[in-house]
């Protein structure tokens, strides 16, 4: 089994696109984008029914140096499908070297080979004005997995990638925006394709004021003025579910498909919202943010030709108030038991039955990627 994490797949200046190196492992290192790691305060926009599923279990580094990816294989030899893992975070939070992200025991139970990419996230990666880059390290992480990912028993010919929420959500815009093929599946996992950001520009104006009165600007700050900024914006505008997005990209559904798409496979939850909004809103907020528009979004890529699926995960774990929620499905497919027992969500779950319904959804995410 090989498992190479935090390998250095670019470089980029602040708020620069991301230039593709060659293949080495020799600076590879866990060092994700500069974010607040610590327990969740009522003015994140990621809700505290996420608490504990959202962050790491450990203390990774943090700095800029972040473009790096990991990758989990059976063996180098042979040419495997290669699942591509984009994770979510409300773009202000998220990398995939967090160790909830562990591939292991699906790459070998699944004969895949894994592959976690970490983008820039927040004021780093979707600072209004600065044109996406986190969304362009997340094209230059497949440009050096298809170059690549050969010398890891991986076929770069059978690329499926898989995105949760924010990840899910930056891989649609890459479905509907990209003039070139960039992978032949895609897996999207509960996208929020009704949310659009409502604060930008006010969020923008509230970053470099604070960094105003600090004397510094968007360019000269350290990482960490540059977080705290952001903090300090997000507190002042209240909760708001995606205060950062990918800018100038089309709205969904889009007419557009990317060139060379086969299969796409969009997975809502049963209670989606149910960590965002009161109880008695939640139906209706699931249905306005996730459900209504995935199944527009499919409709549309079967109006264009590529063999499009929408499906529901409705498992409850346990007495767990959040039922089947946001993100119970990345606890399903990435890392063991013993890596999310602890996250909200899985209160009151049965070990036996969450690794029944993990060993399902593997399995089913596996075929998929395999087509």
């Amino acid at each position: 089994m090989i498992a190479v994490k935090g390998i250095k797949y670019a470089t980029a200046a602040r708020f620069g696109k991301a230039t593709k190196l060659s293949e080495s492992d020799d600076d590879a290192a866990i060092i994700i984008c500069p974010q607040r790691l610590s327990p969740l305060s009522k003015a994140s926009p990621i809700s505290q029914g996420l608490k504990n599923a959202t962050q790491p279990s450990s203390n990774p580094v943090l700095g800029e140096d972040c473009l790096r990816l990991s990758i989990f294989s059976p063996s180098a030899e042979g040419s495997r499908a290669v699942l591509v893992w984009v994770p979510g975070g409300a773009f202000i939070k998220g990398s995939g070297l967090f160790d909830r992200y562990d591939g292991t025991i699906l790459s070998q139970n699944a004969d895949i080979v894994v592959v976690c990419v970490s983008y820039r996230v927040g004021v780093f990666g979707f600072f209004p004005g600065t044109g996406n880059p986190g969304l362009g390290d997340i094209v230059c992480a497949l440009d050096w997995i298809r170059e690549n990912i050969s010398r890891y028993g991986g076929d770069p010919g059978r690329i499926c990638v898989c995105g949760q929420s924010a990840g899910a959500y930056c891989i649609a815009n890459l479905i509907s925006a990209s003039t070139r093929p960039l992978f032949r599946n895609a897996i999207l996992l509960s996208p929020p394709l009704g949310m659009s950001p409502l604060r930008t520009t006010k969020l923008k104006r509230l970053i470099i004021k604070n960094l105003d009165n600090r004397g510094v600007d968007i360019h000269s700050a350290s990482s960490e003025v540059l977080l705290e900024c952001q903090e300090e914006a997000l507190k002042e505008i209240g909760g708001s579910a995606m205060p950062f997005c990918t800018e100038n990209c089309p709205r969904f559904p889009s007419r557009k498909v990317m060139p060379d798409l086969r299969n796409v496979l969009v997975c809502t939850e049963a209670n989606d919202a149910s960590p965002f909004v009161p109880a008695v809103l939640e139906g209706l907020a699931t249905k306005l943010i996730f459900e209504l528009p995935a199944r527009r979004f499919v409709s549309v890529l079967r109006d264009r030709g590529v063999a499009a699926s929408l499906e529901k995960l409705s498992w409850v774990p346990g007495s767990s108030r959040l039922k089947a929620c946001h993100t119970l499905e990345v606890s399903l497919l990435l890392g063991s038991w013993e890596d999310w027992h602890t996250a909200d969500m899985l209160e009151g779950a049965d070990k036996e039955e969450w690794e029944r319904q993990s060993g399902i959804f593997k399995s089913r995410i596996a075929s998929f990627t395999k087509l």
